[in-house]
């Protein structure tokens, strides 16, 4: 049975993804991806216009996991009497857990935000909608331009807490607490749930939640043959 064989794309992705973690994203270049990937530099140009481009790939990827993950755990752990609200919060806190487990990927989740803040929001928004649509979040009514600012605003937050957990300066239990208390006003500014009922979700779903068998480099973003 013949071997799959990764494609050219496939295979800068890879390597990318591969020096983004060991080197750091603002210490690849391009030339190096190339040259790890033993093709030269202007192939890269073929798939993708700059190595901001590569790295929204790569984000878009792990947010589209992410999002899978938590629709799995909610439609498994979470009993349907339990409201649509607390998906958000859910998929928040995977994205806190996984990303307090593997610190050279939250490395990388910030630098590329800095790096290409603009394309980084565009990104959010549009894995953010199925998570609006799901919860019948208030922003799905909203123009354009109130989804950016909602998701400005969320990513600015997001990109605070990602960085306390990279520097120690804070714990998962409190990032979620952060989101708990943030988030929801911004998803929904008129909900109604209270910090009891908040919180017996974080006892009941969130802390018992052991994501320790997913590896964000190998099921989340290495393409395998």
């Amino acid at each position: 049975m013949p071997t799959s064989v990764l494609s050219t794309k496939e295979k800068i992705m890879n390597n990318s993804i591969y020096l983004f973690y060991n080197e750091g994203f603002n210490n690849t270049t391009i030339r190096k991806i190339a040259k790890y990937s033993s093709i030269t530099h202007g192939a890269i140009f073929k798939h993708f216009k700059s190595k901001n481009h590569l790295g929204i790939v790569l984000l878009d990827n792990y947010l589209e996991n992410v999002y899978k993950l938590a629709q799995t755990y909610f439609n498994e752990k979470v009993p349907l009497k339990i409201k649509s609200e607390y998906f958000t919060l859910l998929y928040f806190s995977i994205h806190f857990k996984l990303l307090s487990n593997d610190k050279k990927f939250a490395q990388f989740y910030c630098d590329l935000f800095s790096s290409a803040k603009e394309d980084f929001i565009n990104a959010l928004i549009n894995r953010s909608i199925p998570i609006w649509e799901l919860t019948e979040s208030p922003l799905k009514k909203t123009n354009h331009a109130i989804w950016q600012l909602s998701a400005l605003t969320i990513a600015n937050n997001d990109i605070s807490v990602v960085d306390f957990l990279i520097k120690d300066k804070i714990k998962f239990d409190d990032a979620i607490t952060f989101v708990f208390s943030t988030y929801l006003n911004i998803f929904y500014p008129e909900n109604k749930l209270t910090i009891k009922m908040k919180n017996e979700f974080i006892t009941q779903y969130i802390k018992p939640m052991d994501l320790s068998y997913i590896d964000i480099y190998r099921d989340f973003l290495i393409i395998q043959t």
